[in-house]
């Protein structure tokens, strides 16, 4: 005998997606990492570093406000106006930074 188990955690989740670019060049940014923080709960959700067309994504997310940034190895850019995420379809997103070089 089989059960089903509601996947209600799983339809009460959001997720987000999309590509990190360079302002100056449109051009994707790769093996960045874009970081999602929920102010209220102080937690952070990362994502694996971006791939070669610049795409990331984080799913299973508890819908919330988040503050986006984008880690590289000049240093964390924080977008300026909060993101926010409700359940239901993926959030698509691109975040365009003019990231510094490392020295």
């Amino acid at each position: 005998m089989f059960r089903f188990v509601p996947a209600r955690a799983a339809e009460d989740a959001a997720s987000l997606a999309g590509m990190v670019v360079s302002s100056e060049t449109d051009a994707p940014l790769v093996g960045v990492r874009l970081h999602a923080g929920d102010p209220k709960t102080g937690r952070i959700y990362t994502a694996r570093p971006t791939s070669e067309d610049g795409s990331f994504r984080l799913g299973k997310l508890p819908p919330a406000s988040y503050q986006l940034a984008v880690e590289t190895e000049g240093g964390l850019y924080v977008v300026e106006s909060p993101l926010k995420l409700s359940p239901g379809p993926m959030r698509d997103v691109t975040v365009a930074i003019n990231p510094v070089s490392a020295p």
